[in-house]
């Protein structure tokens, strides 16, 4: 069966209401499942999916605070058959909401899928029923949709994105990578000009179609250049000195920047980056909304 859940917070006396469209997928031992098929990213045999577990009674965490649920980014490999977790976040209230008491972010290693567990589930829930050879898990059968449901559509159109209408510049062009709203666990598309010291960044939000631009501006914390010199005396015994100056490529970059949204959002974001012919970096951002992000290129 398919419901939409909304968690309200309560602020003082005004209240906000955070929506997923949460899928139910069923029990197990208590533990209510869920997925979200407005997630489902597909590349290949590759599916990315946010799911959902609301636990039968709170958890007390190894650092004492409580979570009473849970909320994961997952890959799938629909061939082979295994998945693994990208990142993580444990809500103090029921269905994702109240405050984050701890995250993840560190992709784990894949692990096969065992036959009738909440995995195989979410693995059959996120790839096509006829290319995962198994049957349904056991401890949640009952509950699992008989059908998949349509990815809910933008509010408009996203238009195309910079990495597939700009021309490729001196440094490279765009690189594609990801930004996850990990308060509610939205996934925007997001691209990063490959520059040096300042570029532009680019993203967009698939479910309210909010298209956002902006730059940033980084510095290198290692490498780059160094000056010295060296004296001696030539054939005719004069002494010399000659000025030197030595480039060591760098090892890692700091940056900060902005994207402001079409529809009044505007993110503050600051990156780790490692500087390479394809660079690669993580960060995190903040909106005027109080909304937190991840971010990985």
């Amino acid at each position: 069966m398919s419901k939409k859940i909304c968690a309200a917070l309560f602020l003082a006396v005004a209240s906000c209401c955070v929506c997923a469209s949460w899928e139910t997928l069923g029990t197990t031992e208590g533990n209510s499942i869920y997925a979200d098929p407005t997630t489902k990213r597909k590349v290949g045999n590759i599916v990315k999916m946010w799911s959902l577990i609301e636990l039968k009674s709170p958890q007390k965490l190894v650092d004492g605070k409580i979570a009473s649920s849970k909320k994961e980014q997952s890959e799938y490999d629909c061939q082979d058959e295994r998945s693994r977790s990208l990142y993580s976040v444990n809500h103090e209230g029921s269905m994702g909401a109240g405050a984050v008491v701890s995250t993840s972010d560190e992709p784990g290693k894949w692990q096969p899928v065992p036959p009738n567990s909440v995995n195989e589930a979410l693995l059959r829930y996120a790839c096509d029923a006829a290319s995962v050879a198994a049957t349904p898990a056991a401890a949640v059968q009952s509950n699992i949709a008989a059908s998949q449901p349509q990815a809910v559509k933008a509010v408009r159109e996203i238009p195309p994105s910079p990495s597939t209408t700009d021309s490729v510049g001196l440094f490279g062009g765009w690189i594609k990578g990801t930004m996850v709203n990990t308060s509610t666990g939205d996934e925007l598309q997001y691209e990063i000009e490959k520059s040096r010291g300042k570029g532009g960044m680019w993203a967009a939000d698939p479910k309210t179609g909010e298209v956002f631009r902006g730059q940033y501006s980084g510095k290198y914390t290692s490498g780059g250049y160094s000056f010295g010199s060296i004296s001696g005396t030539d054939s005719s015994g004069l002494r010399k000195t000659q000025n030197l100056q030595v480039f060591t490529p760098p090892t890692s970059a700091n940056a900060q920047g902005f994207l402001k949204g079409d529809m009044g959002t505007v993110l503050e974001v600051f990156l780790e980056i490692k500087p390479s012919i394809r660079p690669s970096g993580f960060g995190k951002g903040v909106d005027n909304k109080g909304n937190q992000y991840q971010v990985q290129f």
